[in-house]
């Protein structure tokens, strides 16, 4: 069988260990070259590494065609890639460089594309160890180590620089490039949306006009325009296989496609997938590709709206298997290596109180808010959080718990909530508003150093 892979060098040496085959090495700013190299392999029909695809696709290109090892060419139609800078592609003939048998290498100025032929001996050269193969990865990847170090923040109001650690962890990490897309308000499933994982929609007519003429779509699922994201807004997406923008404004999500053509049935439940950052406006202008922040060290932090809105505030219904379901496609989208994702705990205020709890720790007029209608809604809140927090650390390496710091930290209240149930929850020094930090504040700082810690425990 035949295995195209992006990602780093342990990614790579992992997949020869359990498989026989080709591997595609492709720098983590992905070239041309690189995306119309895994194109080629989706052509014919050949296996490809998990999240791959999710790199490339829609409306025909110019041909191109990729030499390899043996000489041949392999004569494909590129595809719309999606990365910023699309040029004429211009592939060089096969470089001669020391390294494992049967390997050709392409220069693509900053970026490479390496392909290991599947013989015997290249296998065995490239799975006898794990840093020689980072070597190579380190040598024929120009600029890895800087792109890859670079930090991704996505997630809920807990996220972003107002109201989260965004400013703060900038501030730590002077070196790197940090891009927030936090959104206040929003649950796993919109989040995760953002970062690319399919949804449904329905367009309105069944049908998708030509260039120029947009449609309204309805019952997003997920909505990555939930909760307070604003409006206008715009994501580029492409909605069944037509690439184009889809936007928000007045509350109404419309669909313009980007390309030309006639009309394109589209019945019933029709897939959509985002392609960019979202952009305050209807055109999607300025947005950023996905591919050009997936390959980034991710740092998420989601589940907390799920239980506070659902648990406390009743605004629906549950499911500890839905938030991790989407929690996990979120960190799948996650494109550089399978574990490169800090995956940030939930934490718990004294929001999540009754008003009669909150006045009698604070006294009336404190200004915090207690949304839970009595204490049983706080304890199943408590239980379904430290639940999902139990199954984080046990699921993913990079598991920051935050609540754990904090309790640690002294920045907690031990309180009794009866039959035995007594919790820590963050005081309103920490929390003002019994959920978020104040700017600059221990709380933000406290997240940052356990974030951190569990970056530099990784080398990440």
């Amino acid at each position: 069988g035949y295995f195209w892979v992006v990602g780093t060098g342990d990614a790579i040496a992992k997949l020869y260990r359990e498989n026989a085959g080709v591997a595609v090495l492709v720098a983590e700013a992905p070239s041309q070259a690189a995306m119309i190299a895994l194109q080629a392999a989706i052509n014919a029909k050949i296996a490809f590494f998990p999240g791959a695809a999710d790199l490339l696709f829609q409306s025909a290109g110019a041909a191109a065609s990729l030499y390899v090892a043996s000489g041949a060419t392999i004569n494909i139609t590129a595809t719309d890639i999606e990365h910023p800078a699309i040029e004429a592609l211009q592939l060089n003939s096969p470089i001669a460089l020391p390294g494992p048998p049967s390997l050709s290498v392409f220069d693509e100025g900053a970026h490479i594309v390496t392909v290991y032929q599947a013989d015997q001996d290249a296998i065995a050269t490239l799975t006898a160890s794990v840093a020689a193969l980072d070597g190579i990865s380190a040598a024929f990847t120009s600029g890895e180590t800087a792109s890859t170090s670079n930090i991704l923040v996505i997630g809920d109001s807990l996220s972003t620089s107002s109201q989260g650690f965004l400013s703060e962890l900038t501030t730590a990490y002077p070196g790197r490039t940090v891009t927030g897309q936090g959104i206040g308000g929003q649950q796993s499933a919109a989040v995760a949306a953002r970062l690319g994982v399919a949804g449904t929609l329905t367009v309105n007519g069944g049908a998708i006009p030509a260039s120029g003429a947009g449609v309204t779509c309805t019952g997003l699922s997920p909505d990555p325009f939930q909760a307070s994201i604003g409006d206008p807004a715009s994501f580029l997406a492409t909605v069944g296989d037509v690439p184009g923008v889809l936007s928000k404004t007045g509350g109404v999500v419309t669909f313009t496609r980007s390309d030309t053509g006639g009309a394109i049935n589209a019945g019933g439940s029709v897939a959509y997938r985002l392609r960019s950052s979202f952009m305050a406006n209807t055109t999607g202008t300025g947005a950023t590709l996905l591919s050009s922040l997936l390959n980034r060290l991710l740092v998420l932090r989601i589940g907390h709206n799920d239980i506070f809105n659902d648990v406390i505030r009743d605004l629906a219904s549950y499911s500890r298997q839905a938030v991790k379901d989407w929690i996990s496609a979120a960190v799948a989208r996650q494109s550089s290596a399978a574990d490169r994702a800090v995956v940030c705990g939930i934490t718990r205020g004294y929001s999540w109180l009754t008003q009669a709890r909150v006045d009698t720790l604070l006294g009336g007029g404190s200004g915090v808010t207690g949304y839970a209608a009595n204490d049983a809604e706080t304890i199943e809140a408590v239980i379904e959080a430290d639940a999902l927090n139990q199954w984080m650390a046990d699921t993913f390496p990079g598991f920051a718990d935050l609540m754990e710091a904090y309790v640690a930290a002294g920045y907690t209240t031990s309180i009794n909530l009866g039959s035995s149930h007594v919790y820590p929850f963050i005081d309103a020094i920490r929390l003002p508003d019994g959920t978020h930090g104040s700017d600059g504040g221990t709380a933000q700082n406290l997240d940052v150093t356990t974030i951190a810690a569990v970056i530099t425990a990784k080398g990440w």
